[in-house]
């Protein structure tokens, strides 16, 4: 007979570059509406993947990326001789990396499961004690973790557990 089922939410989110110093704002609890933040549990919160300053490494990529790009095209329009097109690009300067969606180049991805999960084991339905608690929530970080990198790998830059 298999173990109770526990729903699983898994979200995906568009956004930009842009959007990078408000999400940093937010994990860091400098900005925004606080209301529903509990400032007790806030010491909880830790990083899984990525470095401290990801967002900035994030930034600077991007920013590399427009650079590079920007180069080749004003190297494809020398080889063609075309300075009608280097002059346009130049007093244009550097675009966006990517092409332009709605959605944006990045993706927040936020994974959790139900509430009971955590909290009960699957045959017996009993309460865990704090430190079974605990590592029911170091298992599920590991499994988050696991299924962030089987799927996007190199991709995901930051990864938090709240």
């Amino acid at each position: 007979m298999p173990g109770k089922e526990y729903p699983v939410v898994l979200r995906f989110e568009g956004m930009m570059p842009a959007d990078l110093a408000g999400y940093e704002a937010h994990r860091l609890r400098k900005g925004g509406d606080l209301g529903h933040v509990d400032r007790q549990r806030s010491g909880l919160n830790s990083r899984l993947l990525g470095t401290t300053d990801w967002a900035q490494q994030a930034q600077h990529e991007i920013n590399q990326m427009a650079q590079e790009a920007f180069a080749a095209e004003l190297e494809y329009h020398e080889r063609r001789k075309d300075q009608k097109a280097i002059k346009k690009r130049l007093a244009e300067g550097p675009r966006n990396p990517w092409r332009t969606s709605r959605h944006g180049p990045l993706r927040e991805v936020i994974l959790t499961a139900n509430k009971d999960w955590f909290e009960q084991t699957e045959d017996s339905g009993q309460l865990f004690d704090d430190q079974r608690k605990v590592a029911r929530e170091q298992e599920f970080e590991r499994l988050a973790v696991s299924w962030l990198q089987k799927h996007f790998g190199s991709d995901v830059i930051h990864a938090r557990a709240d």
